[in-house]
């Protein structure tokens, strides 16, 4: 999995947000942010073996104080991610897909937020 990892910091090299897998710090944290978390691996069905390609739904939270910002980020991470395909730290993805976005606020920490799903085809 650490792989994997590597490569969406590869994808994401030229969003300009710190970035962590699965939890930020419980520090003091700056805004913007964004974390992201592995959410499902779904093999395809091969009936000649082990599959050789596999689909990851992978989640990406993106914190950030003020909404407007929160926009431009967003967009900034899918435009990173959507449609790619290609050859990232080793790993080889066929397609990236954007699937999925809803947001929000939480009023607790102030912050508001975009949560966005992409659907990773990943080539074993």
């Amino acid at each position: 999995m650490a792989v994997l990892h590597d490569a969406i910091y590869d994808l994401l090299d030229g969003v300009e947000t710190d970035i962590y897998p699965d939890l930020a710090p419980d520090d003091d944290i700056n805004t913007p942010y964004v974390v992201y978390s592995i959410i499902s691996c779904v093999p395809n069905d091969d009936k000649d073996g082990v599959s050789g390609l596999d689909t990851y739904r992978i989640q990406f939270n993106v914190y950030h104080n003020d909404d407007r910002n929160l926009d431009v980020l967003a967009n900034d991470i899918r435009t990173a991610l959507d449609r790619q395909s290609g050859t990232y730290q080793s790993v080889v993805i066929q397609s990236i897909r954007f699937d999925n976005e809803f947001g929000g606020k939480d009023f607790n920490s102030k912050l508001y937020y975009r949560i966005q799903d992409y659907l990773f085809r990943i080539k074993k």
